[in-house]
This record gives C-alpha cells, structure tokens and sequence, in this order.
C-alpha cells in the first residue's frame, strides 16, 4: 500500500502547483520508505506554502531529527508548536522541544 500511495502523490506533486497537504503527505510517506533525503524536501516545501498544516512542521521535525539536524528539528518543532499553542498538541510536543534543546546545550 505504501507504494502505490507514493505513487499517487507522486503524480499529484507533479501538478501546476501542488497543495501544502499534497507535499505533506508525500513527504510523510517518504519517510515511512526510508528515504529521508526526499522527505525532507518535500516536508520543506510544505512549510513552505501558505496555508502550510501545521503537521507539516512536526513531521519535518521528526525527518530532521532522525538526520541528525537537532537544531533544525527543534526550530521546526517550536514553529509546530506556535502553530497549535493552546492546544493538547502543544502540551505534548514541549518535553520533545525541551529534551532536544537539552541535547543542543
């Protein structure tokens, strides 16, 4: 199943002007694939356009993680976590926010 969503969003990335949630959901599905690299620039470009889920943010934090780009996960993280302040969401992020500062210093 997972290759025939990435062929799909694939093909809907390739539109005029692919949607925030379109590269969003690619990019979740990259990596899942393991292809981090490719996640990342999709995720990127999600971030990117307006208006961007704020998902996106959080699922780009993970990829950059996972690349060993702590300070760049923990910037994606804070923006997720402006994006849905006030929220449940946020309350559960704040630890991750926390122990990656920690790791930076």
């Amino acid at each position: 199943a997972l290759e025939k969503a990435l062929a799909a969003l694939r093909r809907a990335a390739t539109l005029d002007a692919p949607s925030a949630e379109t590269l969003m959901l690619l990019g979740r599905a990259r990596a899942r694939a393991g292809d981090l690299a490719g996640a990342e620039g999709d995720l990127r470009r999600a971030v990117e356009r307006l208006p961007a889920p704020p998902e996106a943010f959080a699922r780009l934090g993970d990829v950059l993680e996972r690349r060993g780009r702590i300070a760049d996960a923990r910037d994606a993280l804070v923006d997720y976590a402006t994006l849905v302040s006030g929220t449940a969401a946020a309350g559960q992020v704040a630890p991750r926010i926390a122990a990656l500062s920690m790791r930076l210093g």
